[in-house]
């Protein structure tokens, strides 16, 4: 694995570290990943699809000596977060995940979405991620240019 690919894989397990330790003290946080932890679903845009990413997490859990989660690609490249918004259901929450990962916004610049718009997709994306009993882990947009 090259080092720019390790460095975005360990980045996100540190992060999922932080999420799935919840606000527990340091010497009270639990495991990484638990039993209840134990399925992940990514949902985003052409960076999550095609597999690359979910698979690195899978590795780089994997590799840090944890069991390694079901993880499910929900990945549509072109996607805006209206477009995930309106597939949640179906591509998301079907599976019944434990942990979901949201990857939106480089196709709402480009295309010219409004920052309201796009923050009410993304407010509702989480919202109905967190009704549906799933733990959410909200990805920075990547940066263009």
């Amino acid at each position: 694995m090259n080092s720019r690919k390790t460095i975005t894989a360990w980045g996100l397990v540190a992060g999922l570290s932080l999420a799935l330790a919840g606000t527990a003290g340091a010497a009270e946080a639990r495991p990484l990943l638990s039993p209840s932890h134990a399925r992940i679903v990514f949902l985003g845009d052409s960076i999550t699809d095609g597999n690359t990413y979910p698979s690195l997490i899978r590795q780089a859990l994997t590799e840090a000596g944890y069991a390694p989660p079901l993880c499910i690609n929900s990945g549509v490249g072109g996607n805006t977060a209206a477009d995930m918004k309106a597939r949640l259901e179906k591509t998301v929450l079907v599976y019944k995940p434990s942990l979901v990962t949201v990857s939106a916004g480089i196709n709402d610049i480009l295309h010219g979405v409004s920052n309201e718009s796009y923050r009410a997709d993304m407010s509702t994306i989480a919202d109905n991620v967190r009704k549906s009993g799933s733990e959410l882990l909200i990805l920075t947009p990547s940066i263009l240019g």
